[in-house]
């Protein structure tokens, strides 16, 4: 079991950024340690942060402009510390540390440059569900989270081709909205009640498969298409 840090309210903490030279990797592994230890109550030390990775930096919706960061632990750690991290810092300091295997920043509208921080976050049982986060008052939540899995590489009876289904964010009912859609390819390994999962088999049946979110600008919220 991971040893998550909670996604639906996530309170920031304060560090030192310099805006032209961008913020040194001893203070991002400072507090992302300082982080997990709060979240954990776990001891951890200075050293279990492996890596530290710069992804980007954009106008996120709710922070404007913001360094994205991944973050890899020790693998010298317990198995439960071994899963992908990901820290956010504001220009004004604030950094917000999450659980996310895989960062897809969307859109709502074409013509912007803001973008709403998102990404695929998979379980220990390798099923892996789309979030959307926003920030307020120094606190990051999460506003959705997709109903089916859009990552799948269980070795159970079902899985995706390449693990993932892909993602395009474009305007599907031309409303003026950027939507989401999630395409591509479900293996499938047994027959009936068989369960034996796919081990080394080759799937027994293939199908296309698409789900696709609409955005409510009423709502402000995205809503699967029935």
């Amino acid at each position: 079991m991971k040893a998550e840090i909670r996604s639906d309210s996530i309170k920031s903490s304060q560090i030192n950024v310099n805006v032209k030279s961008g913020i040194s990797n001893s203070e991002i592994k400072k507090i992302v340690i300082e982080q997990l230890i709060k979240s954990s109550g776990d001891s951890l030390k200075y050293t279990d942060v492996e890596s530290v990775k710069y992804w980007g930096k954009y106008n996120l919706v709710d922070l404007g402009e913001s360094r994205i960061y991944k973050i890899k632990l020790s693998y010298s750690l317990p198995n439960v510390w071994h899963y992908p991290l990901v820290l956010i810092v504001d220009s004004n300091g604030n950094a917000y540390l999450v659980n996310l295997d895989m960062i897809e920043l969307i859109k709502i509208k074409g013509n912007s440059n803001d973008y709403y921080f998102a990404g695929r976050y998979k379980n220990r049982y390798c099923y892996g569900v789309f979030k959307i986060f926003g920030f307020i008052n120094n606190s990051m939540y999460q506003i959705f989270e997709s109903e089916e899995p859009v990552s799948n590489h269980s070795l159970d009876c079902e899985s995706y081709k390449n693990d993932n289904l892909k993602l395009k964010n474009i305007d599907l009912n031309n409303d003026g909205y950027f939507d989401l859609k999630f395409s591509g390819i479900k293996y499938s390994y047994c027959d009936g009640l068989e369960q034996y999962g796919r081990d080394e088999r080759k799937p027994i049946k293939k199908e296309k498969i698409t789900i696709v979110y609409y955005y409510n600008s009423v709502d402000k919220t995205w809503q699967k298409k029935l």
